[in-house]
């Protein structure tokens, strides 16, 4: 039977902490060759000069957990003040979703929406690198952005660390108001507002860049001394602060320049979709060799700079979380079973009657 269980079933099951442990299992996997990553494929239909359909893959297999996952999105996307924007494409809602199959018997298992697993794996992925590379006991946090993706960082940080302060700053007023007012009373730490962006570096220990711009949002002159920076997208981070890091580690190696896009024949949109960023010249590891270190980031230099690009997201991060989420799922009978029938046939069942 194929389980098929809801965001609110997922929400229930996790939780910072749990994300953060089996992300981290999935990097050592990846390292030692238990696990694949396959690259994300974007196949884009342009719809004129600002406007596009994007049907994105994400696959990625993990052995210790016998799993293989399959993760689909099928969205519209509008280009806006440099900003790249995703525009619902069924009324007011996305069309996202996962499917976990079972190595040994190859076949599904679990079918779940891409929704709440997206918010805890892209903040778990950022935690995971911010464990090894942050100073010892970070009191002090700065945020840019105060979406969806800033407020699943300001929660996975504020269960890593025993943090005092987090300075939030986008450029909409009442955005980053509103953000600040649920968070200060979703958390045991002060969350506040500021009213420019330079704000959120001072006397910041950590710096969560994590907005839907296309162009940089930071000024490098504004990194103090001993900050750790981590960034969800490529273009957020101008150049020259990767230069001024001490050390550099970004998600994957294999696609730096985005994900891999397929466009019509004789298209130039491509151009656009691009995360462009020259990484030949800097000093980079990947994730999955960091989280197989043995280090204590208590050792490093006080002073040092440290950034982590999470620059593109990987199918493993659902593989390794699809086990045990369809394990809590089975334990807790969460969601729906329903017939395999639609997902297999047998080798006569093709043939014509």
């Amino acid at each position: 039977m194929v389980r098929t269980i809801t965001n609110k079933h997922v929400q229930q099951c996790l939780d910072p902490e749990t994300v953060r442990n089996h992300l981290e299992e999935s990097y050592h996997a990846l390292a030692q060759g238990e696990a694949i990553n396959a690259p994300r494929q974007d196949t884009v239909l342009p719809l004129g000069n600002n406007n596009a359909y994007v049907f994105k893959t994400m696959v990625g297999v993990m052995a210790p957990h016998d799993v293989a996952v399959l993760r689909v999105q099928s969205d519209h996307i509008r280009w806006q003040n440099d900003k790249k924007h995703k525009v619902p494409i069924h009324g007011d809602e996305f069309v996202k979703y996962i499917h976990v199959y079972d190595i040994e018997t190859g076949i599904p298992i679990l079918r779940l929406p891409d929704g709440i697993i997206s918010k805890y794996r892209v903040a778990g992925t950022s935690a995971v690198a911010a464990q090894k590379m942050a100073g010892s006991d970070p009191s002090r946090m700065g945020v840019l952005g105060s979406g969806w993706q800033a407020g699943s960082h300001v929660e996975a940080f504020c269960d890593l660390y025993d943090l005092e302060r987090v300075n939030v700053y986008s450029p909409t007023a009442d955005n980053r108001e509103q953000f600040t007012d649920i968070w200060q009373d979703t958390l045991d730490t002060t969350v506040k507002a500021v009213d420019e962006p330079k704000a959120v570096f001072e006397k910041a220990d950590l710096v969560i860049c994590a907005t839907n711009s296309m162009t940089p949002v930071f000024d490098p002159d504004w990194i103090q001394p001993g900050t750790h920076i981590t960034s969800i997208k490529n273009p957020e981070i101008p150049d020259s602060a990767f230069l001024k890091a001490d050390r550099v580690v970004i998600h994957s190696t294999n696609q730096t320049r985005g994900p891999e896009n397929v466009v019509p024949r004789g298209s130039t949109f491509d151009d656009r979709l691009n995360d462009a960023w020259n990484v030949e010249a800097l000093n980079i590891s990947e994730l999955r060799d960091l989280a197989s270190e043995v280090s204590d980031p208590r050792k490093r230099h006080p002073d040092d700079i440290t950034l982590f690009q999470n620059n593109i997201g990987m199918g493993l991060q659902f593989a390794a979380l699809g086990r045990y989420l369809y394990t809590e799922a089975v334990e807790n009978d969460l969601g729906e079973e329903r017939d395999q029938e639609t997902f297999t046939q047998s080798a006569t069942g093709c043939q014509r009657q």
